[in-house]
């Protein structure tokens, strides 16, 4: 379960890097950095919880 819920949290943290452009706001630099910043953190709290082990 928990395995299936890191590999879940890592989709949402590419999301949230790509979204922007996806979607169309990536002019609004306030969502572009915060939602950036975000995904980033997400991306490599995951990868570390599954290759750190």
């Amino acid at each position: 379960m928990e395995r299936t819920l890191n590999w879940s949290v890592l989709i949402l943290g590419i999301w949230l890097v790509i979204s922007p452009w996806i979607l169309g706001f990536y002019a609004i630099n306030l969502a572009l950095i915060s939602d950036t910043i975000v995904g980033v953190l997400l991306v490599t709290i995951v990868l570390w919880q599954i290759f750190g082990e």
